[in-house]
């Protein structure tokens, strides 16, 4: 049961995440903001994607508040960088969603070491 709820999980990853990150953009469109919607758009994709990347670390404690930091770091970012609120390809965004996600999963990397915590038992990185 657990591996077929896992399958599905990984199988409709990005629409959970587009389901989840929508109303953000909405309301910020509503208040006349949809620059700062999209860019907080972008900022809570990226993060939700690294936690969908490292779930096997969901049981800690230390893994929620490295997320709740990278979050409230990421206001800054969300408040001043001003995306265009046209149309911009999705390949054009690639980059900087790579690059923050790299830095994300890089930063509970660390984490990891720290804690001294070992993934779950699908945790591909265990040492032998």
């Amino acid at each position: 049961m657990a591996k077929n709820t896992e399958a599905r999980l990984n199988k409709y990853t990005g629409l959970i995440i587009a389901v989840l990150v929508a109303p953000i953009y909405v309301i910020f469109v509503y208040l006349d903001q949809p620059d700062i919607g999209l860019t907080a758009s972008y900022c809570l994709g990226t993060i939700l994607l690294a936690i969908r990347v490292r779930w096997d670390l969901r049981k800690h404690a230390w893994f929620w508040v490295v997320m709740a930091i990278v979050l409230a770091l990421h206001v800054p970012l969300i408040v001043y960088w001003r995306w265009p609120d046209r149309w911009i390809p999705g390949i054009a965004l690639l980059p900087f969603a790579a690059a923050d996600c790299a830095m994300i999963l890089g930063v509970l990397r660390v984490a990891e070491r720290l804690a001294g915590a070992k993934g779950g038992e699908g945790d591909a990185r265990k040492e032998n």
